[in-house]
């Protein structure tokens, strides 16, 4: 985020700063969904009837915090919705720079705000693309997260939407991409295994994947694998499996009669 909007040396990001102080100034029932923005809709277009139902179906489960349903009811209404519960605005809180959760709810806000709140026209695309990315990579992901079994098929998809994002921000996409890169830990070849479990893998997929227990694996079976990126929309879960993966089955003692 740091590379769209500009640095701060105070505890306040400038922006959500001047926002936060604005907000009593601001009509509340005059906002404007992403349908205000053409580019930014383009974007989003073939996605939004589905993150919307994402959302909406996280809002009926139970969330920890009240900045994640916010985010949640945000998410729907950028995308032009209407949550159950109507919509309703919070009044912008203090952030926390290493929440990045926080700034992108502040973004959210901001956009559909911003015929009310002046921002330069550097400060606007800056918002605008956040936007794009919170609805487009980080709301499915982040909320789907507490899931270990589901992490595998999680992580492949993610680095797999990251590269297909480069058509709409090549520069935002390098960076997760760099960043997720050093977090594959479930995609090694022991806790690959964990997608065994996974409610949301399909049957043919983990059929795949013990056909490929007997496939050899590496000689060093590193904890954290390193993957080319440039061939990441090929691969598929059973990629990463092979005989090596039977270890994780041997540290949790469970017997080999479990794929009969």
């Amino acid at each position: 985020m740091s590379k769209s909007l500009s640095p701060s040396s105070e505890p306040d990001i400038q922006i959500f700063k001047g926002f936060k102080n604005s907000w009593s100034d601001i009509d509340q029932a005059d906002y404007k969904a992403v349908s205000s923005d053409a580019s930014s809709l383009q974007a989003v277009e073939n996605i939004a009837a589905y993150i919307i139902s994402f959302a909406q179906d996280q809002l009926n489960r139970y969330q920890p915090r009240d900045d994640y349903k916010e985010l949640l009811n945000l998410t729907i209404i950028y995308l032009g919705g209407i949550p159950e519960k109507g919509v309703s605005f919070r009044m912008p809180a203090g952030l926390h720079r290493a929440r990045w959760m926080a700034k992108a709810i502040y973004c959210l806000k901001i956009f559909l705000f911003l015929h009310q709140f002046k921002l330069s026209k550097r400060e606007e695309t800056a918002i605008k693309e956040i936007c794009v990315f919170t609805v487009s990579i980080y709301v499915k992901y982040w909320y789907q997260a507490p899931s270990a079994c589901a992490a595998p098929r999680n992580d492949l998809q993610l680095l797999k939407d990251l590269v297909s994002f480069q058509n709409i921000n090549k520069a935002m996409s390098q960076n997760a991409i760099h960043k997720i890169l050093g977090h594959l830990w479930y995609l090694s070849e022991e806790l690959v295994c964990l997608a065994f479990f996974d409610d949301a893998l399909s049957l043919d997929d983990k059929r795949k994947m013990i056909k490929a227990l007997n496939n050899e694996g590496l000689e060093f079976c590193a904890k954290r694998i390193n993957v080319d990126v440039k061939h990441i929309l090929e691969k598929n879960i059973e990629d990463f499996v092979s005989s090596n993966s039977m270890r994780f089955f041997q540290i949790l003692g469970i017997s080999s009669q479990f794929f009969r």
